[in-house]
């Protein structure tokens, strides 16, 4: 994962933007868990050193790591317990267009069964 910060005019915040390489033939799972807690250390470590610069600089890069584990604590339950429909699992083996929006008409989707 990259990211970048983006200063405001005055240099007293910024905004970080994340972003990924192409993915494909990965676990999604364990890749949206590695990525949000790759962007939770590193908001958390951006807010430690604009608060509190000279005392966040001394804290190790672990302690950001295990402090932003402790917000994920909960946050994936109702993902990994999401079942998927079967007919959404068919629309990435079917290749053609009608069969496609049948399986789309029949079917719907919420926010953790999409993550």
């Amino acid at each position: 994962m990259a990211f970048r910060r983006i200063y405001d005019e005055e240099g007293k915040g910024f905004y970080t933007i994340f972003s990924a390489e192409k993915v494909e033939r990965v676990n999604p799972i364990k890749y949206y868990k590695s990525h949000e807690l790759a962007k939770r250390t590193i908001k958390l470590k951006d807010l430690m050193i604009l608060k509190f610069p000279e005392f966040a600089t001394s804290l190790s890069d672990k302690f950001f790591v295990e402090q932003a584990l402790k917000t994920l604590e909960g946050f994936f339950e109702n993902m990994e317990k999401a079942e998927v429909d079967p007919k959404m699992l068919e629309l990435f083996v079917t290749d053609k267009k009608k069969d496609q929006i049948k399986l789309l008409k029949e079917t719907s989707i919420n926010p953790d069964q999409l993550i």
